[in-house]
């Protein structure tokens, strides 16, 4: 148990790029799965994004999807897209996308911890969040 969270029940899986969607996909669609977090290798065009969000809401998986900043601008099916920028020893946090109508919202999050590997390297740099279905409202 780490910081509340049994880490027994989790697994880390590294995957060839080329594999990713399709493994993905086969983790949303398990039995045994109620959440995926993934950090997405490259670009993932609009169909294949479609393709993650229908395998959740079939098997009602949740999936947070972390993509690189430069895609925060494309399409996606996503109901909700934060972007995530660290500023000092704030995280600020900023409302993309949600369903219903767009409110500018932005909030700041105090940063009172310590990053460690293998997450230091993604602090280095803006990462855009996305969550791919509806099941978490």
């Amino acid at each position: 148990m780490q910081k509340g969270v049994n880490t027994s029940k989790i697994d880390i899986v590294s995957v060839n790029k080329n594999l990713f969607v399709w493994c993905t996909e086969q983790f949303c669609q398990s039995n045994t799965t109620t959440s995926v977090l993934a950090w997405a290798p490259e670009k993932i065009n609009f169909s294949q994004l479609r393709r993650l969000q229908l395998a959740c809401q079939k098997y009602t998986t949740q999936l947070f999807l972390v993509r690189p900043i430069e895609y925060e601008n494309n399409p996606s099916p996503a109901s909700l897209r934060l972007k995530l920028l660290q500023k000092n020893q704030f995280i600020e946090v900023f409302l993309l996308k949600q369903l219903g109508s767009l409110t500018e919202y932005n909030v700041n999050i105090r940063k009172n911890f310590q990053t460690k590997e293998p997450y230091k390297s993604i602090s280095k740099y803006k990462i855009a969040y996305q969550l791919i279905n509806n099941t978490f409202q």
